[in-house]
């Protein structure tokens, strides 16, 4: 088995996704080192409070633009490009580059003139002078660092274009590494300087990604040229996707009104869960869609589809395989998980229950969230960004429906969002997946289903044996209002967990545990052999 080293192109699907979730992992585990010295420093405070809510409107400009532009539509039409003419692909990716630049500045300047204003509607003038003052200044500060990030991101998509995943995998590393040194720097001289702490991270983001760009020889020009072809035909990609974008975020803003609703304070633990959730699904959900969304595109430029259903069924299944048992462990063992990242004596025994209470529900939405990520750049591939518009709309709406049903008319706590999350995500899952069925023809659903079952009663065996432990240990063994303790009791679970799953799934024979194997190898004993590159991604 040949293997190609991390900085060069990565042709396997599966080994570009481990390289990515990797990164993913190291940068979530620095993620969660910020979040705790967020916890460390600031506790369930008023100032935490402020610094999430100040992120929401930059995070939704910048996922707008960004996400919508890149993620969507940069990435096949420049592959398909860089096909036919190396120099009209260069001229896309500027004209691509310039547009989004030009949209975020003037979407910013008005947002800096019009943030009191943004902010009184998030929070309903439920602060203090000051306490409103710090929100707008973050605020503002947080749009600078969206800026950079949007050159840092347009890197992105275009290393991850030729397959080179590392060094753009390393980049959300380095940003956690600069916003920890803010956070550090706002325990001791004020919360604002995590939002600087912000810029810092976006602008190393971009640092470390510039030497291999310029490798590539991207010859950048300051162009807008709205009759060039290939840019028109990014546009007709992008505007559904933007709009699909824009109702998700809404989505998200409408949560954190409604969590502000119950209390200023509540946006916390809500936060906290989501972003615990959020380890998992970088490392292997956002890791596995961005790995491929490349091949993918490939698969689509030709008449067959059987190529296309090929690649996406077999890591479909791939990824139910990997997120399903992390799922399981986050869902049985989520108020250890709550102590150990952000149990300080700051933090109140309250509020690690209701972290702990939304997590349940972001953790059984793991597979659906994720799987919705590989569906959507399905669709994309297959230059088709309608479908999923009107899916994860329909989806996004039901979301906002069940959230404020729940919050204002059920009083349910913050966990109602997460479990309106969850109904949500399930729903969009399983309408992309009916839907891609259909446009390619049609999946052998026999074929497919069997293995997710098999898969899915090994996690639900998994998750009892990995409950048995912690109640009986806990109980009469160790005791864990000790952190150590608490620890040990977690590994013995996790490890114990995910020994009967693998084995479960062996005497199951799903394939993707021989395809785990391989993988081990690949890495420890540098096999020496030449499979093709299909023959690794389809184990």
């Amino acid at each position: 088995m040949t293997i190609t080293p991390f900085w060069r192109r990565q042709e396997s699907i599966i080994s570009a996704a481990m390289l990515i979730g990797s990164a993913f992992l190291a940068s979530a585990v620095l993620g969660m080192i910020r979040e705790y010295l967020l916890a460390y420093y600031f506790g369930d405070s008023t100032p935490l409070s402020l610094f999430y809510l100040a992120d929401r409107i930059p995070s939704f400009v910048f996922n707008v633009l960004v996400v919508g532009s890149f993620a969507a539509a940069f990435i096949p039409v420049f592959t398909k490009q860089l096909k036919k003419s190396e120099e009209e692909a260069w001229h896309l990716a500027s004209q691509a580059l310039n547009a989004t630049l030009l949209a975020f500045a003037i979407v910013s300047l008005l947002l800096i003139v019009l943030a009191p204003y943004v902010a009184g509607g998030l929070t309903e003038s439920r602060l203090s002078v000051s306490e409103f003052s710090t929100l707008v200044t973050m605020f503002r500060i947080m749009l600078l660092a969206q800026l950079i990030l949007i050159v840092s991101t347009f890197f992105t998509s275009l290393l991850q274009s030729f397959k080179h995943f590392l060094i753009p995998a390393l980049a959300p590393v380095c940003y956690n590494g600069g916003l920890i040194i803010g956070v550090i720097l706002a325990g001791h001289f004020g919360i604002w300087y995590a939002a600087w702490g912000m810029v810092g991270g976006s602008i190393v983001h971009l640092l470390i990604q510039l030497p291999q760009v310029r490798s590539l020889q991207f010859n950048y020009r300051l162009i807008l040229d709205f009759k060039f072809g290939p840019f028109l035909e990014m546009l007709r990609l992008l505007l559904p996707r933007t709009l699909g974008v824009i109702v998700s975020q809404v989505s998200i803003l409408v949560d954190t009104y409604l969590a502000t609703s119950i209390s200023v304070a509540a946006i916390v633990p809500y936060t906290r869960a989501l972003r615990l959730q959020n380890l998992p699904l970088g490392v292997f959900g956002i890791a596995m869609s961005q790995a491929l969304f490349p091949t993918l595109s490939q698969k689509a430029l030709g008449e067959d589809k059987a190529e296309f259903k090929k690649v996406f069924l077999t890591s479909f299944t791939q990824l139910a395989f990997l997120i399903m048992p992390v799922a399981a462990i986050f869902l049985v063992l989520r108020v250890p998980v709550a102590r150990l990242v952000f149990g300080t004596s700051l933090v109140s025994w309250e509020a690690t229950l209701t972290t702990s209470y939304a997590l349940a529900f972001f953790a059984l939405a793991l597979f659906p969230q994720a799987a919705s990520l590989s569906l959507i750049k399905a669709f994309y591939a297959l230059y088709d960004t309608k479908t999923q518009l009107i899916v994860s709309g329909l989806a996004t709406c039901l979301n906002i429906m069940v959230a404020v049903f729940f919050i204002q008319f059920g009083r349910f706590g913050v966990w109602g969002l997460a479990l309106a999350y969850l109904i949500s995500s399930s729903v969009e899952c399983l309408g992309l997946l009916f839907m891609l069925s259909k446009k390619v023809g049609g999946f052998p659903w026999e074929q497919f289903g069997k293995p997710l079952f098999k898969i899915l009663t090994a996690t639900f065996i998994m998750g009892g044996f990995l409950y048995l432990p912690l109640k009986n240990l806990d109980l009469f063994v160790l005791d864990t209002r000790w952190t150590f303790n608490l620890l040990w009791l977690s590994v013995i679970s996790c490890l114990l967990g995910l020994v009967i799953y693998l084995l479960l799934t062996y005497l199951f024979k799903v394939q993707e545990i021989v395809l785990l194997w391989k993988l081990l190898r690949k890495i420890g004993l540098n096999v020496k052999a030449s499979p093709s590159p299909e023959t690794i991604v389809y184990g």
